[in-house]
């Protein structure tokens, strides 16, 4: 075997394993139509060299003209396939021109399988020697026919076509384009030793095949330049698809149908506290972010089902974190589906919405608590105008059964007495109203809760009855407090009450005092204060949480209906509020309850006042009193119990009466008493304007209630005198010798 034998015999070699690798390597991905291209035009131009080494080699007339044969059907083969090889490279969309040179290359193929000369046919057969010594045949033929020029012409047309697309090709690879350009050359070689030895019967050993060696050897090349560009792209757009991936705020994983989990990203694991080899492969109910709960475990098992159906699936979960807190998760299943439409892989995604949610609950109780203060304050306005109008009457029946008791016989004065007894217990009615509207008004004092809790133990424990222990622990070294002592002892004893109901067979109550430091509520300076506080537990049925968060709304009882009026605890929630303190509550069913009310302690050195002072018997007067109230009837009954006193009373029913009053300057006034509530003008308002002419007047205000917060503050701070309605008339009377002595 010579050279040129053993060079077609290696070309056949190389370009059958070109096609064979390439065949393989496009059956695994079945998407690069370019390896297929060059899987078939290897496989053909593997042939072809068969085709030349037998030409080369014939010792027959008729071998020669089989091998010829072949190798014109191989050839237009492979012009076909360069072309389709070329344009799936460069991406040149030719497609006319390509499929045109294709049909016309298969029907050369199919030509000279069916015995056309379209390149003649050989008429003698003789041996050669080359150059190098080597041995090969050579033939004569009969001229080839007129449309093989035409032909030929087209195949030059492809080879213009490789060249024009490799120049194109440079605009996006420089490298690239060159090496294409390098494998048109190559073809063209093929080509033109071909048009020599076919059309010009130019007696040469073919050497076209080393021509298309060359090209298919820089195709392969630039194949893989091209492979391995994309697959640095791949990894590229693999680490920023990682990043992304990896690094979103999201939980993303990838999972099978049958719920396996096969991916998770950095967030999620981080959340887990996990590896991802401890994830991986598992059923994803069966990781660390469910196993907490069996039932989202089920809940996320036919969340899986559904997803694998095609179906999105979103619900709200919780996961536990790494602060050891459940946070909830928004979390979702989507269906991805490949080319078929069929769902082949579950994407599971969450998102913490633990702030969202927390402020949402946030929300809500702000929205609840401006609900419950607006109707606070509905309820207020109502407390008042009933308080008001109340109040008046009954002021007018406790004062004139307070005048009629004077000298009335033992009958009557038991008869009266009964009046006074209703009556005082319709103003605690009112006065309750008041309180948990936030509208009364206290009359504080600096004192020692001590001493109020003993003054108010008796009470207790015959509220209580013998089948409740009663304890109280005092402190010694107890801070004082400024507060109303008949308010807070409406506090003991409300709570008691309701301590009392919820230990029907039985149990104790216990009472604490004892100083302690906390942060300051109101929001103002010190952060935090000293306060004293009150402690009241028992051991009751305790209290249901959803009975809990309505415990201080007015009107809303546990009790069965005819047993409460639900104002008991929005009663002492008014009086602690009002004086500046807070009331925390614990409770347990079937264990009791705690209520720990925080009152703020007074500065040492103040003045103590005795909460057990008693009102002395009045002393008579001679004083001019000037009293304005626009109920006549209150009016008419409160000169009358003044006149009794001795006083000399001028009355006016309104601001603008007394005003004449005082300007005509027909006698002196030294004092004023005014209602604070009146149409027109206002009690304070009037006080104000009289003091223009009388600046040093005592003024005294009465009403059952007011809603003028600087008079309150006044009142409270014992800067203005206040006689709280319903009134009587010894204290009417008592109440104004002391301002008048001290005037």
């Amino acid at each position: 075997m010579g050279p040129y034998t053993f060079a077609q015999s290696f070309l056949c070699g190389f370009f059958g394993f070109a096609a064979i690798a390439s065949f393989v390597m496009w059956r695994r991905s079945r998407r690069d139509l370019s390896l297929l291209a060059i899987a078939v035009g290897s496989f053909i131009w593997a042939a072809q060299s068969m085709a030349v080494m037998a030409l080369a080699t014939s010792g027959t007339i008729e071998g020669a003209r089989q091998a010829l044969t072949l190798r014109t059907m191989f050839g237009s083969l492979g012009v076909a396939a360069i072309a389709w090889t070329l344009a799936e490279i460069t991406g040149v969309r030719a497609r006319a021109f390509v499929w045109f040179s294709t049909i016309l290359m298969v029907a050369v193929a199919g030509a000279a399988v069916a015995g056309v000369p379209l390149v003649g046919t050989v008429t003698r057969l003789e041996p050669v020697s080359l150059p190098w010594g080597e041995v090969s045949s050579s033939y004569t033929r009969i001229a080839p026919l007129v449309i093989t020029f035409a032909i030929y012409a087209v195949i030059f047309a492809v080879d213009a076509f490789t060249l024009r697309s490799a120049i194109r090709y440079m605009r996006r690879d420089r490298t690239g384009g060159v090496l294409l350009i390098v494998a048109a050359l190559g073809f063209a070689l093929g080509i033109v030793s071909a048009a020599l030895i076919d059309l010009f019967e130019v007696r040469l050993p073919y050497p076209g095949m080393f021509g298309v060696a060359i090209s298919m050897t820089v195709i392969a090349v630039q194949f893989a330049r091209t492979n391995r560009q994309r697959n640095d792209d791949l990894t590229a757009a693999d680490r920023r698809f990682r990043a992304i991936f990896d690094q979103t705020f999201q939980f993303i994983g990838l999972m099978a149908v049958d719920g396996t989990l096969l991916e998770a990203n950095d967030t999620a694991l981080r959340f887990a506290s996990v590896s991802p080899q401890e994830v991986i492969g598992k059923k994803i109910w069966d990781t660390a972010w469910w196993t907490h709960s069996p039932d989202l475990q089920n809940q996320l098992r036919d969340a899986v089902r559904t997803a694998a159906s095609g179906q999105a699936v979103r619900f709200e979960a919780t996961h536990p974190g790494p602060d050891g807190r459940l946070h909830c998760i928004d979390f979702s299943l989507k269906p991805v589906r490949d080319s078929d439409g069929n769902v082949n892989l579950l994407i599971p995604e969450g998102h913490d919405i633990t702030e969202r949610v927390v402020a949402e609950e946030a929300k809500r109780k702000l929205e609840q608590q401006l609900l419950h203060s607006q109707k606070m304050e509905a309820l207020g306005q109502l407390a008042g105008g009933v308080a008001h109008d109340f109040n008046n009457l009954l002021t007018v029946i406790a004062g004139h059964a307070d005048m009629l008791l004077r000298g009335a016989d033992a009958q009557a004065q038991h008869d009266l007495e009964q009046i006074r007894l209703a009556c005082r217990r319709a103003a605690s009615m009112t006065r309750q109203l008041l309180a948990f509207s936030r509208q009364s008004v206290l009359e504080p004092k600096v004192v020692d809760i001590n001493k109020v809790v003993a003054q108010t133990e008796t009470l207790l424990r015959r509220t209580l009855g013998e089948h409740i222990e009663l304890t109280v622990r005092a402190d010694a070294e107890l801070r004082l407090v400024k507060v109303d002592p008949d308010q807070l002892s409406r506090v003991l004893l409300n709570i008691a009450i309701n301590a009392r109901d919820a230990m029907p067979n039985g149990g104790r109550l216990s009472i604490e005092m004892k100083n302690v430091t906390a942060p300051n509520r109101d929001g103002g300076r010190p952060a935090v204060r000293d306060y004293v506080l009150l402690v009241m537990s028992d051991t009751g049925c305790g209290i249901a949480p959803e009975s809990k968060a309505r415990l201080f709304e007015p009107f809303y009882s546990t009790k069965p209906k005819g047993q409460g009026t639900g104002l008991g605890l929005a009663v002492v929630d008014g009086i602690v509020k009002q004086s500046g303190g807070w009331i925390d509550v614990d409770s347990e069913l079937n264990v009791g309850t705690t209520f720990q009310i925080f009152l703020p302690a007074t500065e040492r050195g103040v003045t103590v006042d005795d909460p057990r002072a008693t009102e002395h018997a009045p002393g008579r007067g001679t004083e001019t009193v000037l009293l304005v109230e626009d109920e006549p009837a209150v009016r008419e009954m409160t000169q009358t119990a003044l006149e009794g006193y001795g006083y000399k009373v001028v009355s006016a029913r309104s601001g603008e009466d007394a005003l004449q009053t005082v300007s005509a300057k027909q006698t002196r006034i030294d004092l004023l008493l005014t209602d604070v509530v009146m149409p027109g003008m206002s009690g304070p308002e009037l006080a104000d304007r009289v003091r223009r002419d009388y600046p040093s007047i005592a003024v005294i205000f009465m009403s059952g209630y007011t809603s003028n917060a600087v008079l309150r503050r006044s009142i409270e701070a014992g800067e203005a005198h206040f006689v709280q309605k319903p009134f009587t008339t010894t204290g009417l009377a008592t109440k104004l010798r002391q301002v008048l002595d001290r005037h």
